[in-house]
C-alpha cells in the first residue's frame, strides 16, 4: 500500500476493537469482535496444533467495517490472506497461572487472552519462581487459577461466556465494570425477591450478589457507566445511612463457609491462625490465616461451635484458595475433615443500631448483652426457622440457616422492620463502610506477602500461643517496614474525578504509593481510600500528600491503618 513503510506504527482502535501494523509493505489488520465463536466445545481435535480454520468473512464482517472506516484505502486494496485461528480466553480475560489445587506439584501458565507474546518474559519468570519457592514471589492473586471455582470450568458456561470476553479485551475499563458472562450461574433463594425490589447485580465467584438497590422505578440496566459521580450515588448514600442510623438487611448467602471438624481440628487451626482460636464453644474469633513467611492468606472469622467443630467464614472470593490452603495442611493431622458448607447455608446480615431490637422481635431468645455478649455464636429460633446460627457483632447480627428457611425469615425481617424504615443494602454500601472504617480486605490491601504489622493488624496476632505455629514468630515481632498500609481522606474533590482504586499517592511531587480501594465515605462526606505507601520513616501526620486523579492532584490526609480487634 502506498505510504506504508517499515516505520508505520502499531495502531489500536478501542472503539472499533481493531488493530493495525505494517506487514511486508502492506497492512496487517485484525480485531476482537463483540461476539466471537466458541470452539472445541466437545474436545480439541487430535494433532490440531499449528492448524487454522477456514476463512470466515461473515464472522469478520463486523471488524472489516471498522477497519475500512479507520483506513478507507483498505477498501480497494488487495487482500493477500485471511488468518483464522484459535485463541484461548478465560471468563475474566486474565491469564491462568499457579498451582492447580486438585493435583499436587502441578503448575500451569496458559490462557494468555491474546497477550502471550507481550507477557511471555514476565510469565516465564513468575511461574519459575512460583515453582522454585512453592509460592509466588509477588502478588499474583489476579491471575491465580484459584480465583475461579470449579463450577466455572463447566463447558456450557464457558461456551456461553467466552464469546463475549474476546470483545471485552478492547472495552473501556470503567470503574466497577465486569466482564460479560453468562448470568445466574449461582444465586441465593432470595434472588427473585431482591430482583423485584430493584437489585442491581454484581457477579462474584459465579454468584449473583446485589450491588445496590434502585428506587422510584429506575431500571439498573439504564444506569450509565462513568469515571465521575455515578448515578447510583444517592441510593447508596441512603443504604449507608440505614446501616448507621437505622437498620438494613443484606443477603450474605454468597459467603464462604468452611467446616473444620474432628479431634485435631483445633490443632490445625491453631497452626494456621494468628489469633488464639482455642476458645470456649459458642465464641467467634477474628483472625488471619498465615503462611510460613509471615504473610496473610486470609482475613476471616472462626466460630467454635463445639469442642471438635469449627466454622470459618470469609469472602466467597476466597473459596478455592482457602479450601486448598487449609486442606493442604489438614493432611498433616489425623482425624480432621475440611468441608465446604457454602451451599448448605443461606445468610442474612442485620446492620444498624436498631438491628438488635428488630431481631428480638423475631426470637424468644434474650439478646441482652449480658445473655448474648459480643462475638457470641448461638443456635436459636428466628421467625419460623429453627437452628439458625446467629452471631453478634458490633451493631450487626449475622444469621446463617438452611436455604429452605431464608425466604420466610427475610419476609418477617422486612415486615417487622417497616417501623424502622428498613432498607436492603448491597456490596457498594458495605464496601463504603469498610473503607471508611479502614478495614483492609484480602485481594485489595492484603496478600500472601503482606505482614500483619505493615497492615495495622497487630491486634490479630497472638504470639503468646504455646502451640505450633506456621509463621516465624521472629518475623511477626519485627517493627513495621517502610512499606505500610494507610488510610486516605480527600479534603476536596469534583464530580468529574472520583477515586476508584489504582490512583498514585504523591509526596512532594513524587509517587510514594498507590490506592488499593476507594469509595465515598458517606458518614464523613469525603472520599476515602486505602493505599500502600513507602516512606523513609513513620511520620505521615506532618507530611503533605496529594492524590492524582486523571492528571489532577487533590490534597489528602493520610494516617496509618490500625485495626482494633473487638
Amino acid at each position: 500500500m502506498e505510504g506504508i513503510g517499515s516505520m508505520f506504527p502499531v495502531l489500536r482502535d478501542p472503539d472499533g476493537r481493531t488493530y493495525y501494523r505494517e506487514w511486508n509493505g502492506g497492512i496487517l489488520a485484525g480485531g476482537f469482535e463483540p461476539k466471537a465463536k466458541p470452539i472445541f466445545y466437545d474436545k480439541i481435535p487430535d494433532k490440531f496444533e499449528f492448524q487454522l480454520f477456514a476463512e470466515d468473512w461473515d464472522q469478520f464482517e463486523v471488524l472489516l467495517k471498522e477497519i475500512v472506516h479507520r483506513l478507507p484505502q483498505i477498501e480497494n486494496a488487495e487482500i493477500r490472506q485471511m488468518v483464522n485461528g484459535p485463541e484461548s480466553f478465560t471468563p475474566d480475560g486474565k491469564i491462568l497461572m499457579g498451582a492447580v489445587p486438585e493435583i499436587d506439584n502441578y503448575y500451569i501458565a496458559c490462557a494468555m487472552n491474546s497477550h502471550g507474546i507481550v507477557s511471555a518474559a514476565g510469565v516465564g519468570r513468575a511461574i519459575a519462581e512460583w515453582i522454585e519457592n512453592k509460592g509466588p514471589t509477588m502478588d499474583l492473586a489476579s491471575v491465580d487459577i484459584r480465583r475461579f471455582s470449579r463450577h466455572q470450568g463447566n463447558k456450557t458456561y464457558l461456551r456461553d461466556t467466552i464469546g463475549y470476553i474476546v470483545g471485552y479485551l478492547y472495552a473501556l475499563p470503567y470503574p466497577l465494570s465486569e466482564p460479560p458472562a453468562a448470568r445466574n450461574m449461582k444465586s441465593s433463594p432470595l434472588y427473585d425477591i431482591l430482583q423485584a425490589q430493584g437489585a442491581s447485580w454484581s457477579r462474584v465467584m459465579g454468584w449473583e450478589c446485589p450491588a445496590w438497590f434502585a428506587r422510584d422505578g429506575v431500571d439498573p440496566k439504564d444506569i450509565n457507566e462513568t469515571f465521575g459521580k455515578p448515578e447510583w450515588f444517592d441510593v447508596v448514600r441512603a443504604e449507608v445511612e440505614a446501616c448507621t442510623s437505622g437498620v438494613a438487611v443484606a443477603d450474605i448467602s454468597p459467603t464462604l463457609k468452611i467446616e473444620i471438624s474432628g479431634s485435631s481440628a483445633v490443632n490445625l487451626l491453631q497452626y494456621l491462625c494468628s489469633s488464639d482460636v482455642d476458645v470456649s464453644s459458642g465464641r467467634a474469633v477474628r483472625t488471619l490465616i498465615m503462611n510460613s513467611n509471615g504473610g496473610i492468606e486470609s482475613f476471616c472469622t472462626v466460630y467454635r461451635l463445639a469442642h471438635d467443630r469449627f466454622y470459618l467464614i470469609d469472602s466467597i472470593t476466597q473459596m478455592t484458595r482457602l479450601l486448598h490452603w487449609i486442606s493442604k495442611y489438614s493432611k498433616n493431622y489425623e482425624n480432621v475433615t475440611v468441608t465446604d458448607m457454602t451451599s448448605h447455608y443461606s445468610g442474612l446480615s442485620l446492620i444498624g443500631p436498631a438491628s438488635t431490637e428488630l431481631l428480638q422481635s423475631l426470637t424468644q431468645t434474650s439478646l441482652d448483652v449480658e445473655d448474648f455478649p459480643l462475638n457470641t455464636v448461638k443456635s436459636i429460633d428466628v421467625a419460623y426457622a429453627s437452628d439458625v446460627l446467629v452471631v453478634r457483632g458490633n451493631d450487626d447480627w449475622k444469621l446463617f440457616m438452611p436455604p429452605e428457611f431464608v425466604r420466610n425469615v427475610y419476609h418477617q425481617v422486612v415486615e417487622n422492620g417497616k417501623k424502622y424504615e428498613i432498607r436492603n443494602v448491597g456490596l457498594y454500601a458495605l464496601n463504603s463502610l469498610r473503607i471508611e472504617k479502614g478495614i483492609p480486605a484480602w485481594g485489595s490491601e492484603l496478600s500472601h506477602s503482606i505482614l500483619p504489622q505493615n497492615a495495622g493488624l497487630n491486634s490479630l496476632v497472638d504470639l503468646s500461643k504455646k502451640t505450633e505455629f506456621i509463621s516465624d514468630r521472629g518475623i511477626l515481632s519485627e517493627d513495621p517496614s517502610k512499606q505500610r498500609l494507610v488510610h486516605v481522606t480527600m479534603r476536596c474533590y469534583d464530580d468529574d474525578n472520583f477515586p476508584w482504586g489504582g490512583e498514585p499517592l504523591l509526596h512532594e511531587g513524587n509517587i510514594v504509593g498507590m490506592t488499593t480501594s476507594a469509595s465515598y465515605g458517606f458518614q464523613g462526606n469525603k472520599h476515602v481510600a486505602m493505599a500502600t505507601v513507602e516512606l523513609p520513616d513513620d511520620d505521615v501526620r506532618h507530611r503533605d500528600f496529594e492524590l492524582e486523579i486523571a492528571s489532577r492532584s487533590y490534597p489528602v490526609d493520610v494516617s496509618f491503618v490500625s485495626f482494633e480487634n473487638e
